[in-house]
């Protein structure tokens, strides 16, 4: 423990620091048992590589035009990609709309019909098959899209009516029908048009039980995952069978289902998706099967996924996107997903909540030269997130949401000083910022609840210009510019408050970046008195 040296008092101060945020937010363990990196509660934070504690970047529409349709829910979307077609595609109040301009610019063209025949809020499902879309909504009949134009599937190829679930795996379709939801129907192989490529006979029930499939994903190699609420099941279909009926069907699990079709996403040679426990694992249950199952990755906020609205929780999505898994989720009485939370991969912790973030379906559009992440809301707007610029290329609009400034909060652990018993006088508290460009204000609240302001709309930036670099208004044979120095520190006497057992420290922003990297607090120990209750 560093001791300083102090003319005033003959007591060595005593350090508690935090100095990354890779632990994440961890909001079911006591604030004074949380490790060094973690915080109780970060609101619209992200985890950079170094560890800091960053505003997430912010939204903005895809096209120079908004969507019509209004304010009309998203129904499904889809990143239609061909040799020579490159599209967002989405279902919009029971009609198809696609995309292919470069973010920021140009608009969306509209089917000349309504094909969809189920309520505007209901979900459409999307699938491609070689040079096709295929897309359904559990009533209509399947529909197919080649860029252009929608069609109908030849009533000679026998598709089955009413599929609610679709799924492209091994160079076929697979889709499950809303009469029938235990059993899975197989397309023939490149094929779901032609003549009889669909066959009532190849198709398998999974499970026998007749709860209905939940979710069906391709997973590495011939594998096929399906999902029922409270089950899940591996099938192999290998393609070199002689018949489906000799794929093997094995159970997997008979405690962990899946919970919302869209929140099943691959990462690498794994699977996440929201099951009723929380945030599953596909390589966590498989390495528990012979022992016990194992808990969610999402155990350490466990408290965010009881506010989960249960009722509609089927239309939570979900998007693997350059080392996060984003999980758009309804909270409290919200019937739509209202809000997302964030998981780290490279950290393995998550970010905390992202308000004002949130979709029905995310798509990742990588048509030239736009290579973003694609939110497709259920208020009718469709968005990029502006991730993709690059530091040195940011602006102040780069931290708002279409517009509106984005709020950050970042609550710390509980600093004890390493003593958990007795009380400390507060001595000073030092705050580092990197690259920051946000007025914040820096609260400390201690175990009884109390808050005490330490810093109140301070500039976090390293210099007064905010956001970029001072460009001196000369010429030195060129534009010559002075790059940001972008770390600041700013510290503050903490002396004359109340003696405390622990405090959190409350970093918050209402606009602009934040990027805290570390959190000092100092004190000095009292002597311990017994406390009688």
């Amino acid at each position: 423990m560093p001791i300083v040296s102090n003319s005033g008092l003959d007591d060595p101060i005593l350090f508690d620091t935090t100095t990354s945020f890779t632990g994440g937010v961890n909001n079911i363990s006591s604030t004074k048992l949380l490790d060094a990196s973690q915080g109780s509660e970060f609101i619209n934070v992200d985890i950079d590589r170094v560890g800091n504690a960053v505003t997430r970047k912010g939204t903005a529409s895809v096209s120079s035009s908004s969507v019509p349709e209004g304010t009309a829910n998203i129904q499904g979307a889809y990143y239609f990609d061909t040799g020579s077609v490159n599209q967002i595609v989405i279902a919009k109040n029971r009609k198809i709309y696609w995309y292919n301009g470069v973010v920021g610019s140009g608009s969306w063209t509209q089917d000349s019909s309504s094909y969809l025949t189920n309520a505007a809020d209901n979900v459409v499902n999307f699938a491609q098959l070689s040079e096709k879309l295929y897309f359904c909504d559990g009533v209509s009949e399947l529909k197919s899209f080649n860029g252009t134009t929608v069609a109908s599937i030849p009533s000679a190829a026998n598709a089955p009516v009413g599929i609610s679930l679709l799924c492209s795996h091994t160079n076929r379709l697979f889709a499950v029908r809303a009469s029938e939801p235990d059993t899975v129907y197989v397309s023939d192989i490149l094929s779901a048009e032609s003549t009889g490529a669909w066959s009532s006979v190849d198709s398998f029930r999974v499970g026998g039980d007749g709860e209905p499939i939940i979710a069906i994903s391709s997973w590495t190699g011939f594998r096929l995952v399906v999902f029922k609420q409270n089950s899940t099941y591996l099938i192999t279909t290998d393609p070199t069978a002689a018949s489906i009926a000799n794929w093997p069907i094995e159970l997997i699990s008979n405690e962990v289902g899946c919970v919302a079709a869209r929140t099943v996403a691959q990462i690498g040679a794994n699977l996440y998706w929201l099951s009723q426990d929380g945030v599953r694992s596909m390589t966590r249950i498989l390495q528990g099967l012979d022992q016990e199952i194992s808990e969610p990755i999402s155990k350490v906020i466990d408290s965010t996924i009881q506010e989960i609205n249960k009722t509609y929780v089927s239309k939570a999505s979900a998007v693997y996107y350059k080392n996060r898994y984003i999980l758009s989720i309804p909270i409290g009485t919200s019937t739509v997903n209202d809000c997302s939370i964030v998981y780290n991969t490279i950290h393995k912790a998550w970010s905390g909540k992202w308000t004002n973030f949130s979709a029905s379906e995310f798509v990742y559009y990588t048509n030239n030269p736009s290579n973003c992440l694609v939110l497709a809301t259920a208020t009718g707007s469709v968005l990029q997130w502006r991730e993709w610029v690059k530091d040195d290329n940011e602006v102040a609009s780069d931290y708002q949401d279409s517009g509106s400034n984005i709020a950050t909060s970042i609550t710390t652990k509980e600093f004890t000083f390493g003593e958990m018993l007795s009380y400390k006088s507060l001595n000073n508290i030092e705050v580092q910022f990197f690259s920051s460009s946000a007025y914040c204000s820096v609260s400390l609240v201690d175990d009884n609840g109390s808050s005490v302001a330490a810093f109140s709309n301070i500039d976090s930036s390293a210099f007064s210009g905010g956001l970029g670099a001072v460009i001196i208004p000369f010429l030195l044979n060129a534009s010559a510019v002075l790059r940001n120095q972008k770390s600041k520190r700013r510290a503050r006497s903490l002396l004359g408050n109340q003696p405390v057992k622990g405090v959190q420290v409350v970093v918050e922003s209402s606009s602009g970046k934040l990027n805290l990297q570390q959190v000092v607090v100092s004190g000095f120990l009292e002597s311990f008195v017994t406390e009688e209750l």
